[in-house]
């Protein structure tokens, strides 16, 4: 049987078996595309972001809870009293006790069958920053306002790279803060439960030094 040509517009000649063949891959490659787009677009349309936000919300006004953003409990951070100089902090079973050593400086020391490890130690700086220093990991860090926006305090590498942000929110029938953080996706593995509630004893030192509820500042902020 004798196929006739069909003449295209680039002025080639291609049978009709071609042309159907060529139709049902462009069909083809456009369903993948399709697939493909919607993949891709995920991260745009804030689900993937949705991962990389916790919040710290409040029982009581020195009571503070982590929570991811399905709900999920994280850790908890518990001050003795509004001076903020005794803490605890409980993440997954494991219990770290905050103590303000030396003026300017906090201690959190984990407690394992009768023996002490220092895991943190927090020293407060000029310039409304808090030097946090990773004992066990040997890993350095620095908590400070952010300088784009007063409300707002970073957590950064030795770097100067984030790898969060926290954003203060008042609660005013406890008369406390509870905080709304966002991760970032490079970081997102090395903020771990441990290092947010930290991160977030830091934040909470600075503004009680500020509104003179915590431990009084031996340098400017």
């Amino acid at each position: 049987m004798e196929t006739r040509p069909a003449f295209s517009k680039a002025g080639f000649f291609m049978s009709f078996p071609v042309l159907s063949l060529i139709k049902n891959l462009s069909i083809q490659v456009s369903a993948g595309l399709q697939s493909v787009k919607g993949v891709f677009c995920r991260h745009y349309a804030g689900i993937a972001l949705q991962k990389n936000r916790v919040q710290i919300l409040i029982k009581t006004a020195h009571h503070y809870v982590l929570q991811d953003h399905e709900g999920q409990l994280g850790g908890e951070l518990i001050y003795d009293n509004a001076d903020m100089t005794n803490a605890a902090i409980r993440v997954e079973g494991e219990l770290l006790e905050i103590s303000y050593s030396i003026p300017g400086k906090w201690v959190s020391v984990q407690k394992e069958q009768g023996a002490s490890r220092k895991q943190f130690l927090a020293a407060l700086r000029p310039g409304g920053t808090i030097y946090l220093n990773h004992c066990s990991l040997r890993r350095y860090y620095s908590v400070r306002k952010s300088g784009k926006y007063n409300g707002r305090f970073d957590l950064v590498n030795r770097k100067k790279e984030e790898l969060l942000t926290i954003h203060p929110l008042i609660n005013w029938k406890l008369r406390g803060h509870e905080y709304r953080i966002q991760l970032n996706e490079e970081y997102r593995q090395e903020c771990s439960s441990l290092l947010i509630l930290q991160a977030v004893h830091c934040v909470n030192c600075l503004l009680g030094i500020i509104n003179g509820t915590a431990v009084p500042a031996l340098v400017d902020i």
